[in-house]
């Protein structure tokens, strides 16, 4: 499970391993929009869609049945309470009833992010032993600060939200500046 970037600042599809996104992800984790949440609509002004906001119960006038990737912000596909199907953007939602998958996709992305957090700072622990050492020429290989700063390279390509967290990104920011340099200083020096 990872997050991928929308055309809309702010907005990420989350997927896993399926042919669309299982959520929409907004703002550092702060709203997750999940397929099976139950949602109410905002009414529309015009008579003829007025429709869409008539269920019978209050705060359920449909069902999230899918999510698109668009390049706008329609990305639900709503199942409404009397079965046809909607597509709907961001801003008509007016209150989300979150289903269990929600829960689950929040608790793997937040054990996403500390797995993450866990594998920069092992970087940064193994880099730091090695800088201890200081006689890198004749102790260490190139191959070992090759491999840390490539290592630290890929844990920037991933997403799992921890880029809207400021301390993950001072926490890598660290990571990357220190093994940069010595990556740097040892290949520029051959």
């Amino acid at each position: 499970m990872k997050l991928e970037t929308t055309n809309i600042d702010g907005v990420k599809y989350v997927v896993d391993n399926r042919p669309s996104p299982i959520a929409i992800y907004i703002t550092a984790g702060k709203k997750f929009y999940c397929v099976g949440d139950r949602i109410a609509i905002r009414c529309p002004q015009k008579r003829q869609e007025a429709a869409l906001c008539n269920g019978p119960r209050p705060y359920t006038d449909g069902v999230i049945s899918r999510i698109n990737r668009c390049g706008d912000d329609n990305f639900f596909v709503v199942t409404l309470n009397d079965g046809r199907e909607v597509t709907l953007s961001l801003k008509k939602i007016k209150k989300v009833t979150s289903c269990s998958e929600c829960f689950r996709i929040r608790n793997q992305l937040y054990f996403k992010v500390s797995e993450w957090q866990v594998e920069v700072d092992d970087l940064k622990r193994q880099y730091d032993d090695i800088a201890k050492k200081k006689a890198w020429s004749t102790l260490f290989t190139i191959d070992q600060i090759v491999g840390l700063y490539y290592k630290i390279l890929k844990l920037k390509c991933v997403d799992y939200g921890q880029w809207d967290i400021p301390e993950c990104q001072d926490m890598y920011n660290g990571a990357y500046n220190a093994l940069s340099w010595a990556y740097h200083n040892m290949t520029h020096g051959i």
